[in-house]
């Protein structure tokens, strides 16, 4: 079977479950702690644990079962079969790239289901454990679906290709000098900062990202990476003449849980060089403090990044309690979870979903004329 047609047939017996009734969806979530931590202990104890391990510390097994149980909240709240069969290739993937057996899964979900029978009434357990059992039936096809995935590689402008290819071999050498050189080289040719970031950081991180997934890198040299990009970044911010804020005040931020801080950082920066006052609030902002600086700041438009599906539920909570608090406030989404699955926007409460930081730029722009003030930006310096 071609993987096409497995990822059809995967799909279409995802359909096939039933909803998760609420009653069992609310219970999952509230034992959902001690599921985690009966499930590490469990894991912990099996003979096969430190096959599964290898090289790694405990905490690459332990965050795994973490994220499933924050991800599986998220599948039983919705009932979204599709993103979970979206995700299950990419899941099973990226820990077998790292050295991760696949029998591993096998063991982690019955686990699973282990310890959901035993925390939640039968009936509860029963509803769950159906979705459970179905993911035990797919193993073999998802196996085969994780071994022809290919990573998601950001095309690259063919007009770029040479400069870009000159970018990774910088990078990969860890020479940020180079990189840097290399970008402001680019910007001496008229190249905009936000062009920068969408045409070439963005497919270098994408790139970097695919290595890391593919086991070409390891993730301290994947962090090294980051960092060094970081810095780069830091030194192209303060090279620009920014405007005086006139179009309004927005909020950005990584949404809770979330450590993937590129894709809200470069919205952040295109907004504030488009005319924003920007209040950046970086990377794993919990609701409490979201909805306290939202108060304080009365942003006119709100960017919340989300990269991982198990972080989908949290982003929806903070909208809904953005709209409840602030209800004139525009919010906007991004982030690569979208991009696997980009009907999942549908049902966040956000007013956009945007692929790249250009693009929420010039809807950013679109809506400004709407709030009070002057709209106009002397000086400003159009992409």
């Amino acid at each position: 079977m071609a993987a096409s047609e497995r990822q059809v047939a995967l799909f279409a017996s995802s359909k096939m479950l039933p909803a998760i009734p609420p009653e069992a969806s609310t219970g999952y979530t509230q034992v959902l702690p001690e599921l985690v931590l009966a499930v590490n202990e469990r894991m912990r104890a099996h003979p096969s644990y430190a096959e599964w391990l290898g090289a790694h510390p405990p905490q690459l097994l332990s965050d795994n079962h973490r994220h499933a149980g924050q991800f599986m909240d998220e599948i039983f709240a919705t009932s979204n079969f599709d993103l979970l069969a979206a995700s299950l290739p990419w899941v099973y993937n990226a820990y077998h790239m790292r050295g991760v057996p696949y029998d591993y899964f096998q063991h982690e979900l019955s686990c699973w289901k282990e310890v959901v029978a035993g925390a939640l009434p039968s009936q509860q357990a029963k509803a769950i454990n159906q979705v459970y059992d179905w993911m035990l039936a797919q193993h073999e096809s998802v196996i085969a679906l994780a071994a022809e995935r290919a990573p998601l590689v950001k095309p690259v402008d063919p007009e770029l290709a040479e400069i870009f290819a000159s970018v990774i071999d910088a990078a990969l050498a860890h020479d940020a000098d180079r990189v840097l050189q290399l970008c402001r080289a680019k910007r001496e040719e008229g190249m905009t900062l936000p062009a920068l970031l969408q045409l070439l950081i963005y497919p270098l991180m994408r790139r970097v990202g695919c290595l890391w997934e593919t086991n070409e890198l390891s993730f301290s040299a994947e962090h090294e990476i980051t960092a060094m990009i970081n810095r780069v970044l830091a030194a192209l911010y303060f090279d620009q003449p920014f405007p005086m804020p006139a179009r309004g005040r927005a909020l950005v931020a990584a949404s809770m849980n979330e450590y993937h801080e590129m894709g809200a950082w470069m919205v952040a920066t295109c907004l504030e060089l488009d005319g924003w006052d920007v209040d950046y609030l970086g990377v794993n902002l919990d609701q409490t403090a979201l909805l306290r600086r939202a108060g304080e700041f009365q942003p006119h438009l709100v960017a919340l990044s989300v990269s991982m599906p198990f972080n989908l539920r949290a982003a929806r909570q903070a909208i809904a309690a953005l709209r409840e608090q602030l209800p004139g406030t525009t919010v906007m989404i991004g982030g690569q979870v979208f991009q696997l699955l980009p009907e999942l926007a549908e049902g966040m409460g956000a007013d956009v979903c945007l692929h790249d930081c250009q693009a929420a730029m010039h809807w950013a722009r679109s809506m400004s004329c709407g709030f009070d003030g002057d709209q106009s930006l002397n000086g400003r310096e159009d992409d």
